[in-house]
């Protein structure tokens, strides 16, 4: 298993899918991770509760990061803010996209779903 399998297993217990890249010429293929029932709901809130805050001069997520269909998408720069990551095992630091799908049929129901579920984001300007 690489380093970044073995990333993706600590989150949830389960060995991530590699998945084919038809869009980008320079990465032909990426792990990915379909969560599912409870998993899906803990990853959420331990992403919002405790690796978020985390976050270095973390403020709260973009509001323009939804996709026009009530899912949204965030991307990190680094794994180490997830406490299931060691971070002295850590060989190299890489980040990682996040896409937040839901049942919402609009961006505002979506931000009002997301916001109620305790998701944080940055004040209206």
């Amino acid at each position: 298993m690489t380093s970044r399998e073995r990333l993706l297993a600590a989150l949830d217990g389960n060995r991530p899918d590699r998945l084919p890249v038809t869009t980008h010429h320079l990465m032909p293929s990426f792990l990915g991770k379909r969560m599912g029932g409870i998993s899906n709901d803990e990853f959420f809130d331990r992403f919002v509760n405790i690796a978020a805050p985390r976050i270095r001069d973390f403020r709260g997520f973009s509001r323009d990061s939804f996709d026009g269909r009530g899912c949204y998408n965030l991307g990190l720069t680094e794994q180490t803010m997830f406490p299931e990551i060691e971070y002295d095992k850590v060989k190299k630091v890489f980040g990682m996209d996040i896409a937040i799908v839901t049942t919402a049929k609009n961006d505002e129901d979506a931000l009002a779903l997301l916001e109620k579920m305790g998701m944080p984001f940055t004040r209206k300007t």
